[in-house]
């Protein structure tokens, strides 16, 4: 567990980085023999700029390491603007 709402609260050109690092690093743990689950609180607040651009990227690659994604918010509006 990370806990990332004050990571959220900072200027972009110092969350993006860290961002980055923590998907690395997730990556890495993931196994394609053994089935993982990622679950992303608040996680349309990731969903633009550049960060979203990449996220999108990171979440279409999960499927090839057996790995699945749920996005947890309070509401799908959120999500689609």
């Amino acid at each position: 567990v990370i806990e990332m709402e004050h990571l959220l609260n900072r200027e972009a050109k110092f969350t993006w980085p860290l961002l980055d690092y923590l998907f690395h690093q997730i990556d890495r743990r993931l196994n394609v023999t053994k089935p993982s689950l990622i679950i992303i609180e608040e996680g349309h607040r990731f969903l633009k700029g550049h960060f979203g651009q990449r996220l999108e990227r990171w979440l279409r690659e999960c499927r090839k390491h057996n790995a699945a994604v749920i996005f947890v918010t309070q509401s799908v509006g959120d999500i689609l603007t």
